[in-house]
């Protein structure tokens, strides 16, 4: 298997590997139900590099895979989504560079949460234009991801929840590009 595709796997893990020790360290006070993942990286908590470093580390080395993905990709569609998925890359990243309490914090995570659904919409479409069968699976994905973080918001008082809907639906999405799609294995 090339790097790059090792990379597009492990990059969203080291994401969840993060909040789960995240979660672990601050089990005394945070709630899936009542609190927001980035509550677990804010500015001036003690231990917030733990959530901060991972989502860094995974915006990066996913990042360092999607490029290889846009490169290889045959069509227009497809490939506006994975420029679109590149970019909400770039705001998972800057999410741990501005944690919780920072001015930019709020916009770069609507980037990464907003940005990563639709770039997966669109490329899932553009699969599906294709004929290649995982670009509707993909659409399928990520409308209930849409649906079930919609109705999750209206239920819950944080927003953690919707939030780690709409990550595995993105996530999931990614991986089913990466080991469904026909891609340039040169690369």
């Amino acid at each position: 298997m090339k790097f790059w595709k090792i990379c597009g796997i492990a990059g969203p893990l080291i994401a969840f590997f993060g909040i789960a020790v995240a979660v672990w360290i601050n089990r005394d006070w945070w709630s899936i139900t009542d609190n927001a993942i980035s509550d677990l990286g804010r500015l001036g908590l003690e231990y917030n590099y733990v959530l901060n470093l991972s989502l860094i580390i995974s915006g990066l080395i996913t990042l360092y895979s999607s490029f290889y993905v846009v490169r290889n990709l045959k069509d227009y569609i497809s490939m506006s989504g994975m420029i679109l998925f590149v970019l909400s890359l770039i705001g998972l990243t800057l999410i741990g560079i501005f944690p919780e309490g920072t001015s930019l914090h709020g916009v770069v995570s609507y980037i990464f949460f907003y940005g990563g659904t639709f770039a997966m919409l669109i490329g899932g479409i553009g699969l599906s234009i294709q004929k290649i069968r995982v670009g509707w699976i993909i659409v399928s994905i990520i409308i209930v991801e849409i649906v079930l973080a919609e109705i999750s918001l209206g239920i819950f008082r944080g927003v953690a929840i919707p939030e780690l809907i709409a990550a595995l639906g993105i996530v999931s999405s990614y991986y089913l590009i990466l080991i469904s799609v026909p891609l340039n294995e040169k690369s």
